[in-house]
């Protein structure tokens, strides 16, 4: 919501996925049609002995990332 606020404040626009913002009277909705946008995230855990469930979703998530960007 953050970058909302910053929005209405007159700062600049954000680009945010779609279902995030709420319906404002201070910030214009656009879609954004025929563009392929592509978003990289990370994945935060704790560093001390991570735990078998983590290894695992680490082990899953990027054989998911290589697929996703081979195709």
């Amino acid at each position: 919501e953050w970058a909302v606020a910053l929005v209405a404040a007159g700062v600049g626009i954000a680009l945010l996925p779609e279902g995030v913002v709420r319906p404002s009277a201070h910030v214009v909705l656009r879609p954004i049609e025929g563009v392929h946008v592509v978003r990289e995230v990370g994945i935060a855990y704790g560093a001390a002995s991570p735990s078998r469930e983590v290894l695992l979703f680490l082990r899953r998530s990027k054989g998911a990332t290589r697929a996703t960007r081979a195709a």
